[in-house]
């Protein structure tokens, strides 16, 4: 059922947990910067791939707001493939040119991404089932 907001402190932590729990992606992107370091990995392919996954988020929202005032079964199709296109070419285009710019940075922030998109794709696929298996409970009683 729909949640109450919650206000204060205790709120906003809940808030930030359950955005978390959602985007497991941006959690990964927050605590990447230690291992990086740990690692001894680039830090400027965390920077690059932190940036343009971001972007491609905010892009995401974007396109999301625009699918929701339409309801035009068409339009909802051409922005939601074309927000995909635009999204994947973003991310696309700042990987390449960081593995122009230096081999090793490229191709650690490429494999940092397929990690990152592995786990947003996952997050969205249990969370959808999670949505379902809720709504068919809900439906039942």
């Amino acid at each position: 059922g729909p949640e109450k907001p919650v206000n204060g402190p205790a709120g906003t932590g809940r808030s930030i947990l359950r955005f978390f729990a959602h985007r497991p992606d941006f959690l990964l992107l927050a605590v990447a910067p230690a291992v990086f370091i740990a690692a001894d990995l680039p830090l400027a392919a965390w920077g690059v791939v932190a940036a343009v996954w971001c972007l491609q988020s905010l892009l995401q929202l974007a396109f999301d707001a625009k699918v929701a005032q339409t309801d035009n079964p068409r339009r909802v199709i051409a922005l939601l493939a074309g927000g995909a296109l635009v999204r994947a070419w973003t991310v696309a285009t700042a990987l390449l040119i960081t593995g122009l710019i230096d081999k090793d940075t490229g191709l650690i922030a490429v494999l940092f991404t397929l990690v990152l998109f592995t786990l947003y794709f996952a997050a969205r696929v249990f969370g959808r089932l999670l949505d379902d298996a809720d709504t068919v409970s809900e439906a039942g009683q």
